[in-house]
């Protein structure tokens, strides 16, 4: 009997925490059998009707003179997306003109061999075109080379010579002028865009590494600097040393 007595204690202790256990998981569920998610869950009362909060750091007045003054279109974006589009802007611009230079640099070497093979061309061959009176045997000044010409052909060769000189002269002051308009190198650093963490980043590395050949300084600086790469850092830096040498010129 006292055996019966302890076994029902036991079994009734056993369906009463059961039966607790079960209220419980019913009240998590919410009174569901099936798995789901809380209705608690899908209420967005506590973010308010109007809720329009926007955690992205807005756009600084100077990259907002920047969009301006390159015509860029930057709507939606952030301070960080706004930096990154004129940094394109500029970077396209500075491959642009590099790509510019690189073919009038190529254009330039190849009229002049074209010229210097041409003039070859014509000398050697002056009897046969015509041109002897143009590249005579003289050698010396100007009354030397049209020694045995007339004074009309001298004067016509005056002529043609001074149209030639007249011609070049242009052509020179063309592409100096084109020279001039094209923004520098330095024209274009002074408008990239550097927040103040990547040049703190830059400073660091720079005295971290000054020990270092520049043919290996800048590509590791450019690993401690987050967005910039090593033409962009080297670049920097001259702009840098060139603006402190002028300071220091105007100060003496």
């Amino acid at each position: 009997m006292i055996l019966d007595s302890i076994n029902t204690g036991r079994s009734t202790n056993d369906e009463f925490e059961d039966e607790l256990v079960q209220e419980t998981i019913n009240a998590g569920r919410g009174g569901r059998d099936e798995q789901g998610i809380r209705d608690q869950w899908l209420s967005d009362e506590h973010l308010g009707e109007e809720s329009t909060y926007d955690s992205r750091k807005p756009i600084s007045a100077k990259v907002q003179r920047l969009l301006q003054a390159y015509k860029l279109d930057c709507t939606g974006c952030d301070h960080n997306q706004a930096v990154r589009k004129v940094n394109n802007f500029l970077k396209r611009q500075a491959d642009e003109q590099r790509k510019r230079e690189q073919r009038d640099s190529w254009a330039r070497k190849l009229f002049a061999a074209l010229l210097v093979v041409g003039a070859s061309y014509a000398y050697v061959n002056r009897k046969r075109l015509g041109l002897e009176f143009l590249l005579g045997n003289g050698r010396g000044n100007d009354n030397d080379d049209l020694q045995g010409f007339t004074e009309a052909q001298r004067a016509n060769i005056l002529r043609l010579r001074r149209e030639q000189a007249a011609t070049a002269a242009t052509k020179r002051q063309q592409q100096e002028e084109q020279a001039r308009a094209a923004p520098s190198w330095l024209e274009n650093e002074q408008k990239e865009v550097w927040t103040s963490k990547q040049e703190k980043q830059f400073q660091k590395a720079l005295q971290e590494f000054s020990g270092v050949p520049k043919k290996e300084r800048y590509k590791l600086i450019a690993e401690k600097v987050n967005g910039k790469s090593r033409i962009e850092c080297l670049t920097h830096h001259r702009m840098q040393e060139l603006l402190e040498k002028r300071a220091q010129e105007e100060d003496q």
